[in-house]
C-alpha cells in the first residue's frame, strides 16, 4: 500500500486477542456479496468495479471464517500486536483506554458495518482494548492482505483514508460533545446517532437496542451513571421515548433534536 498505509505492523512479545471462536450457527460462510450488511461494509470499496471482479477481491481478502465473540469476550487488547482489522458482522463492540493510574474510559462503540482496530495502524500495537458487549459475529481483514489489495485496486486505499477520517471526526465530535454540551444534549445526540446507525442498516430509526450498560454509556458521555439515567428518565416522563431495559422505542426524534439543538444550561 502505498503512503501512509504502507506502514508494516511492528511486532512485539505482547499477547494478542484471545482465540476466536468459531460458530456454525453464527459464522456461515457467508460470501461478501452476499451479507446482509449490503453497502455499509467493504463492496463500497469497490463500487467501480465489475461485480465478479469485486467479489473475487473481497473473498480473498476477508476470512471466510466469520468468528463469534460472546458478551465481554475481548478482541483485542491495549498494547497487543495489530495486524488485522475487524468488521462488526452482528452485534456491538466497545473499546477502552486505561490509563497509568488504571484508570478506564470507553472511547468508542461499534455496530453492524463499522471498521474496529484502526487505533494500531500507527505504531503496530493497539492502543485500546475491544469488548464485545454482547454475542458478535465479526470479519478479519487480515492487514497485509488489506495492504496487497490496495496496492492493485487505488479506490480501496482511498476509502481505509476515508475510514480513518471519518474516525478522526467522530473523536472531534465526542469531545466537543464533552467540553462544550449539556448532560441532557450528550445524551440526545448519543441516541440520535444510534437513530441514524439503525436506518443507515434499513432498520426502524424511532427503535433500537442499546446494547452497552448504562454506566459504560455514562462513562463515554463523561457523565455519572445517576445523572445518566436521571436524564433517561425525565426524556421518558417528557415523552421523548420509551425505554425498556435496554432496549429503546418510540423514540421523538425531532424532539431530541430540539433538545440538542438548545443553547445549554
Amino acid at each position: 500500500m502505498q503512503a501512509a498505509l504502507s506502514i508494516t505492523a511492528k511486532k512485539s512479545a505482547l499477547p494478542t486477542a484471545i482465540p476466536l471462536r468459531n460458530d456454525s450457527a453464527h459464522a456461515a460462510h457467508t460470501a461478501c456479496s452476499d451479507c446482509v450488511l449490503g453497502k455499509l461494509c467493504l463492496p463500497q470499496l469497490f463500487v467501480t468495479m465489475p461485480f465478479d471482479v469485486m467479489s473475487a477481491h473481497l473473498n480473498t481478502l476477508v476470512r471466510s471464517n466469520k468468528a463469534v465473540l460472546h458478551r465481554k469476550d475481548t478482541l483485542f487488547h491495549q498494547g497487543s500486536n495489530f495486524d488485522a482489522l475487524y468488521v462488526v458482522r452482528t452485534g456491538a463492540i466497545k473499546t477502552c483506554l486505561t490509563d497509568a493510574n488504571g484508570d478506564t474510559s470507553v472511547t468508542g462503540f461499534y455496530f453492524p458495518g463499522d471498521i474496529v482496530g484502526l487505533d494500531g495502524i500507527n505504531t503496530g500495537r493497539h492502543t485500546t482494548t475491544a469488548v464485545a458487549l454482547d454475542t458478535t459475529s465479526i470479519c478479519t481483514l487480515p492487514f497485509a492482505a488489506l495492504e496487497k489489495v490496495a496496492s492493485q485496486v487505488p479506490d480501496v486505499q482511498r476509502h481505509v483514508f476515508r475510514i480513518m477520517a471519518q474516525e478522526i471526526q467522530k473523536e472531534q465530535r465526542r469531545l466537543l460533545l464533552l467540553s462544550r454540551k449539556s448532560a441532557e444534549q450528550r445524551v440526545a445526540a448519543f441516541l440520535l446517532q444510534l437513530s441514524r446507525h439503525s436506518s443507515q442498516r434499513r432498520l426502524a430509526a424511532d427503535s433500537f437496542k442499546l446494547p452497552m450498560s448504562r454506566m459504560d454509556m455514562g462513562n463515554y458521555l463523561g457523565m455519572a451513571v445517576e445523572t445518566l439515567c436521571r436524564i433517561m428518565t425525565r426524556f421518558e416522563r417528557q415523552q421523548l421515548l420509551q425505554s425498556d431495559g435496554r432496549g429503546v422505542c418510540a423514540v421523538d426524534l425531532d424532539g431530541l433534536q430540539a433538545v440538542f439543538d438548545s443553547a445549554a444550561e
